[in-house]
């Protein structure tokens, strides 16, 4: 048997921290060699900046609380399965991967740090809809 490598689906790329190139043959193809991809759900880029990784996040909460609008609005829903709901949904997707984020990106991009914007944004869901 033996390891296979599909040069189709392979992808390199060169830290721009690094001078050089990458030119991988692969049986008689070249690998592609790229400035951004996504692996594991998160985007990685060559300059080590997360700012799509934060953006795409920062999305996918806010279609999470599009579709658990109904939810929020519930009064007959108690705070305290609201706030299981939201560390399960909303914290997880944000937080995954957080790990690699450059804090200074993460600032450009939302103008605070991304757990304190969305807590804000979720807060204000809860606490609004439960003073009603």
């Amino acid at each position: 048997m033996g390891l296979y490598i599909n040069a189709d689906k392979c992808k390199v790329m060169v830290s721009s921290t690094c001078s050089g190139t990458a030119d991988i043959h692969v049986q008689s193809s070249t690998v592609e060699v790229v400035d951004e991809f996504c692996y594991l759900s998160s985007y990685i880029s060559q300059n080590g900046n997360c700012e799509k990784d934060v953006k795409v996040r920062i999305e996918k909460v806010s279609a999470i609380f599009d579709k658990i609008k109904k939810v929020w609005r519930n009064k007959h829903i108690n705070l305290q399965t609201k706030l299981r709901l939201y560390e399960a949904l909303i914290l997880t997707t944000v937080l995954y991967g957080a790990e690699v984020w450059s804090l200074r990106h993460i600032e450009q991009v939302t103008g605070s740090s991304t757990p304190q914007v969305t807590e804000r944004h979720s807060w204000y869901h809860l606490e609004g809809q439960s003073n009603k």
